[in-house]
């Protein structure tokens, strides 16, 4: 199933609470020693070139209103709420999730969770390389 949503659309009251948690994350990381980002400092320097509420509306633009919901419960999110989640088809940045069961049923499932930060193609073009049977052989 494919969804789409409007990325300038206005986030309601009930949305407040996510956007409390998000702002609480980005300014945890602005606190992180730099030293701690080793390689990865360049996304630190990334992190730092914009004022946090600024971090907070674009992230909240392209987040769903149903994924805001789930992350402004007061409860944790359980499997089920994440699985009723539909795909947003988008060539936005964006991160993304898979439910993966075995085969065998062994365990009862694993969550990848992964990210498409490509300025060219975003979510829509990591979901096309997820399905490419080339790439998904090369990345068992």
């Amino acid at each position: 199933m494919k969804a789409t949503f409007d990325l300038l659309s206005a986030t309601s009251a009930r949305h407040e609470i996510y956007e409390q948690r998000l702002k609480g994350i980005i300014e945890g990381l602005l606190q992180v020693d730099v030293g701690h980002f080793g390689i990865w400092r360049h996304w630190w320097d990334i992190l730092r070139s914009r004022l946090v509420d600024t971090w907070v509306q674009n992230i909240s633009q392209i987040t769903t209103p149903e994924c805001k919901d789930i992350l402004s419960s007061e409860s944790a999110p359980t499997l089920e709420d994440f699985s009723r989640l539909s795909y947003c088809e988008t060539t936005n940045p964006g991160v993304y999730f898979s439910i993966i069961r075995e085969a065998d049923q062994r365990r009862p499932f694993f969550v990848y969770v992964g990210s498409a930060t490509s300025p060219i193609g975003g979510l829509q073009q990591r979901i096309h390389q997820h399905k490419s049977p080339k790439y998904s052989k090369y990345q068992a």
